[in-house]
């Protein structure tokens, strides 16, 4: 059996793995000053979140305090999110913010501590809940 190779370039805002994986799914969103991409939970799924330009507010609900947690993210660094946490995320800056998304229910695991995987100078931001 022959498999496809996927390329697309995480610059540019849409889709970057093909519809049919199996389960693994990522996207880059591009947000103006100002915009917000709307409260969602990550349901059964774990959430990494990879900023690549401006800057960025992650809001998180924490379901046991019922309070909202608030995390500045740069170009370079990255949160990641557990399943079934309701989090949004706003552009505050005045310029263009992006972000790419990389989702996967818990059989991928090994890919998504793989994608959190950055070079030295770069961090990553764990949430817990």
């Amino acid at each position: 059996m022959r498999r496809r190779l996927h390329r697309r370039s995480y610059r540019q805002a849409g889709r970057l793995v093909p519809t049919p994986t199996g389960g693994l799914r990522a996207s880059t969103v591009v947000l103006t000053p100002g915009a917000v991409m709307d409260w969602h939970s990550t349901k059964t799924r774990e959430e990494l979140l990879l900023a690549h330009r401006g800057r960025l507010c992650l809001e998180v609900r924490v379901a046991t305090r019922r309070t909202l947690r608030r995390l500045r993210l740069t170009a370079g660094q990255c949160a990641f999110l557990p399943a079934r946490t309701w989090h949004r995320v706003v552009n505050r800056s005045s310029s263009l913010a992006a972000y790419t998304y990389v989702t996967a229910s818990a059989k991928h695991r090994r890919v998504m501590k793989k994608v959190a995987t950055w070079p030295r100078g770069h961090t990553a931001t764990l949430i817990i809940r």
